[in-house]
C-alpha cells in the first residue's frame, strides 16, 4: 500500500462573535514559517463547497465547537494538511516526520484511554477517515454534546472500526505531542518532545481569558543531572537508556555523556543534551572539510591498491569504486558507496564475505577507522596483498580469513554488529549464509544489519528475507550496480517486551529491565523455566496492587516472549487474575503464609531456573517466600522493590542467611533514579553451585 505524505499546510478556524485568540493563532503560524497557512472564518467558509444537507446540519448544531468540528472534516477531506484548534499554543515547530502519514494523537492515555483527539490532526486529501466522518454526519441525527457526535468520540469510533490496511496509513501519536496538559489536571512532565499545548478554551467556555504564556513545566529547566553511558555499550542498550531518559518525569534537564553519536536518538526528546568531546572535534573537522567527497577520501588509496595487486584485476569484475573494464573511479556508483559508508559509521565489529580488491573494506575503514573487520574470501590472490596494505594504513583493523564462507560461518562463534555480503551470488548459497548467521546467532545486537552487493542478482534473496524474517527497513539506492541494505529484527529486548505488555519494570518508576538484560541476555536461550510471584492485581483492596491502570500478567507475557525456550510460572494472591496459556501457568499463593507457599510449589512440576519475587513488598513477606522456596530454584532468586525503609533489616537478614545458606551469593542492587528514590532496589541471590 502506498502511503502519501500530509501536505505542508496548516488550517485554523474561528467563527462566532467572540474575539479570536490571536496570540494562540500567531504562535502556530510564527513557529511554522515553512508551512502554507489557511485561516478560515465565516466569509471564507461561506465560499466552501458543501452538500446542502451537510450545511443544514451545521446550521442546526447549537454548539460553536461542534460547527467547527463539522467544517474541519470537510476542509481536511478536500485539502488535506494539518488542522490545529484555535486554543493551541505552539511550543516547538512541527517536525517533518510527523507528515509521513496521516496522524492524530490520543487525548490522554490514562485519563481517557482509547479516546482519539481531534485537536491536532493531519490528513492527506481524500483520506478515508474524514470521508467516513462526513458520511456519518450526513446519515445520522446529530445531537449534543458535540464532542461525542461530531468530534473526538466520532473520530475514535471510526478509527477503532478500521481494517488493518487503512490503519497502516495512520500514525496515532502519544498525547504529550500535542496535548501534554489535560483538562482533568494531568500534566505531562516527561522528557519526550512536546510540540503544542492545549488551553481548553471551549471546555472552560472562555477564550478571551486564555493565558498564552507557555507553562513553566514546558520551559527550559534550571536544574540538570548527568547520565553517563559507558564505552562499549551496544547500540540497542544506548537506545534503551535514551528511551528510559525520555520517560523520566520531572522538570529537570539531562546531560548525556557518551562516546557514541546519539544525536539521532534524542531528536524526539526535550531538555536533553548530548556531549562527546571527540564528536565535537570531529564535527569541527567536518566543517573545515565539508566539501570533501567520497572520491576525494578514497583518492590517496585507490591507485596504490591497484599497485599492490600487481596492476591486475579480473576483467569485467567491478567493485564499489570501478565498473570492471577500466580502472577508473565510478561516479555513477556514488549512492551505493554512500549507503555502505553511512551504515558503517558507528559499527564496531564487521563481517565481510567476498573481498576481491578490498574497495568495500576501504569505504568501511574510512567511515569508521576504529572498527574491526573480519574479511573472508576463498581466494587470496588479490585479497591478501590489499588487506596487508590496508592494515598498514589503518592500524591492523582487518583480519583476513581464507576460507569458503559456509565453512567459516558454520564454525564461527564470534559476534558482529554489521554484515557485508559480496561473495558467491548464487541464490541457494546466499540463503545458506543467511541461515548460518541467523542459526548461530552471530549478531551482537537484537537485530541484523546487512548489505548485499549487486542487488540485481539478489532479488530472490530479497524476497526470501521479506517472506521469512521481520524486515524493519530496506534501502536500495538508485545507483548503477546497486547494493541493498536490510535491517532485520531478530528479537525484542526485555525493555521493549515489558513496555509493550504494560509492565512497569522498564518504564516510569523502575529501570529493572536494564539490569535484567545484563544478567539474562547471555543465557536467554538456555533458561528452561522461570517463576514470578506478584502478577499485578488491580484490586484496590489488596496490598501492593498496581492501581486502576495496571495490567495483570503483563510481566508473565513479557517473560514468556523473552525466554522463548522456557516454561513460565506465576503466582498471585488474587485468584481473579490467574490464567493458563501458551507456555505459562499461574496459581494462587499468599506469600505471607508458609503453607500457601508450599502448596503453590506443589503445583509446579520442576525446580525453576530463576525465581522472581515481585509480590507483597514487605520485609516479612519477602523473607517468608524465600525461606519456603529454598529447594525450588536452581540458579538465581531476585527480590524486587526493596524499600529504603527496610535496608537495615535486610542487612541483618542477609548476614543471617550467609550463615544459614552458605552456598548462595547475596548482592544488593540499590539504585535511586530521578523517578524513584525509595524502592527502585533489588536483592539478587545466586547459587554458587550452579
Amino acid at each position: 500500500m502506498v502511503v502519501n505524505k500530509v501536505p505542508k499546510l496548516i488550517h485554523q478556524l474561528w467563527i462566532g462573535d467572540k474575539p479570536k485568540p490571536s496570540k494562540c493563532l500567531e504562535s502556530i503560524k510564527d513557529s511554522n514559517p515553512d508551512y502554507e497557512y489557511m485561516f478560515w472564518d465565516e466569509e471564507s467558509l461561506n465560499n466552501l463547497s458543501l452538500p446542502k444537507r451537510y450545511r443544514q446540519k451545521i446550521d442546526f448544531m447549537e454548539e460553536l465547537n461542534g460547527k467547527c468540528d463539522m467544517y474541519r472534516w470537510i476542509i481536511l477531506e478536500k485539502y488535506g494538511g494539518v488542522f490545529i484548534d484555535a486554543d493551541i499554543v505552539a511550543i516547538e515547530s512541527l517536525d517533518d516526520f510527523l507528515l509521513n502519514k496521516s496522524f492524530f494523537c490520543w487525548e490522554q492515555e490514562q485519563m481517557r484511554p482509547n479516546l482519539c483527539a481531534t485537536t491536532v490532526m493531519g490528513f492527506t486529501p481524500k483520506h478515508p477517515i474524514p470521508q467516513m466522518a462526513i458520511n456519518w454526519i450526513l446519515d445520522n441525527r446529530i445531537t449534543s454534546p458535540a464532542w461525542i457526535s461530531v468530534g473526538p468520540q466520532l473520530l475514535s469510533n471510526i478509527y477503532h472500526s478500521l481494517n488493518e490496511d487503512i490503519k497502516k496509513t495512520i500514525s496515532v501519536f502519544p498525547s504529550y505531542y500535542f496535548l501534554p496538559d489535560h483538562l482533568t489536571g494531568f500534566k505531562y512532565k516527561g522528557h519526550g518532545k512536546v510540540y503544542t499545548t492545549h488551553l481548553w478554551g471551549s471546555t472552560h467556555r472562555s477564550y478571551r481569558e486564555l493565558n498564552t504564556q507557555i507553562p513553566e513545566h514546558h520551559t527550559k529547566p534550571s536544574t540538570w543531572i548527568d547520565v553517563n553511558i559507558d564505552d562499549g555499550t551496544s547500540e540497542n542498550k544506548i537506545k534503551e537508556i535514551v528511551n528510559s531518559v525520555k520517560h523520566m518525569p520531572g522538570h529537570f534537564g539531562v546531560n548525556i555523556n557518551c562516546n557514541s553519536d546519539i544525536r539521532k536518538y534524542i531528536k524526539s526528546t526535550r531538555f536533553v543534551n548530548f556531549f562527546d568531546l571527540e564528536l565535537v572535534l570531529q564535527d569541527l573537522g567536518e566543517i573545515q572539510h565539508k566539501d570533501l567527497t567520497i572520491e576525494e577520501k578514497i583518492k590517496p588509496y585507490f591507485k596504490e591498491m591497484l599497485d599492490v595487486c600487481g596492476g591486475k584485476w579480473i576483467n569485467g569484475w567491478g567493485s564499489y569504486l570501478f565498473e570492471g573494464q577500466k580502472y577508473e573511479y565510478a561516479d555513477n556508483m556514488k549512492l551505493k558507496q554512500e549507503l555502505l559508508f553511512d551504515k558503517c559509521r558507528n559499527k564496531k565489529n564487521i563481517l565481510e564475505i567476498g573481498v576481491y580488491m578490498g574497495h568495500s573494506l576501504l569505504l568501511m575503514l574510512l567511515a569508521n577507522p576504529s572498527c574491526h573487520i573480519t574479511a573472508v574470501d576463498i581466494d587470496d590472490t588479490l585479497s591478501k596483498p590489499v588487506i596487508d596494505y590496508l592494515n598498514e594504513h589503518f592500524n591492523n583493523r582487518v583480519t583476513f580469513i581464507k576460507s569458503d564462507s559456509l565453512e567459516y560461518l558454520k564454525n564461527c562463534n564470534d559476534k558482529f554488529d554489521f554484515f557485508h555480503i559480496d561473495g558467491n551470488h548464487n541464490d541457494n548459497f546466499v540463503k545458506q549464509e543467511i541461515e548460518y548467521i541467523m542459526d548461530r546467532d552471530l549478531s551482537s545486537e537484537d537485530n541484523i544489519e546487512i548489505i548485499f552487493d549487486d542487488e540485481d542478482q539478489m532479488r530472490p534473496t530479497q524476497q526470501y528475507l521479506q517472506n521469512n524474517y521481520n524486515v524493519i527497513e530496506q534501502i536500495t539506492p538508485e545507483s548503477s550496480w546497486a547494493n541493498t541494505y536490510f535491517n532485520i529484527k531478530l528479537r525484542e529486548t526485555l525493555t521493549e517486551l515489558m513496555n509493550k505488555y504494560g509492565s512497569d519494570k522498564g518504564q516510569g518508576r523502575h529501570n529493572y529491565t536494564l539490569q535484567y538484560e545484563s544478567l539474562f541476555d547471555n543465557i536467554r536461550s538456555d533458561v528452561k523455566s522461570f517463576c514470578e510471584v506478584g502478577l499485578g492485581t488491580t484490586n484496590p483492596n489488596i496490598k501492593s496492587n498496581m492501581g486502576w491502570n495496571g495490567k495483570p500478567l503483563a510481566s508473565i507475557y513479557g517473560w514468556r516472549d523473552y525466554f522463548q525456550n522456557a516454561t513460565i510460572y506465576g503466582g498471585d494472591v488474587d485468584p481473579d487474575i490467574l490464567k493458563q496459556g501458551d507456555r505459562f501457568s499461574t496459581f494462587e499463593v499468599d506469600m505471607t503464609n508458609p503453607d500457601s507457599v508450599r502448596e503453590f510449589w506443589n503445583n509446579i512440576p520442576e525446580r525453576v531456573d530463576i525465581m522472581l519475587d515481585d509480590g507483597l513488598h514487605e520485609f516479612d513477606a519477602n523473607v517468608c517466600l524465600f525461606e519456603n522456596s529454598i529447594d525450588m530454584w536452581n540458579s538465581m532468586y531476585i527480590i524486587e522493590d526493596v524499600g529504603n525503609i527496610y535496608f537495615e533489616e535486610w542487612d541483618k537478614k542477609i548476614e543471617e542467611w550467609k550463615i544459614k545458606y552458605p552456598d548462595f551469593k547475596y548482592q544488593k542492587v540499590y539504585q535511586n533514579i530521578p523517578t524513584n528514590n525509595y524502592d527502585n532496589n533489588l536483592i539478587v541471590i545466586t547459587n554458587r553451585l550452579v
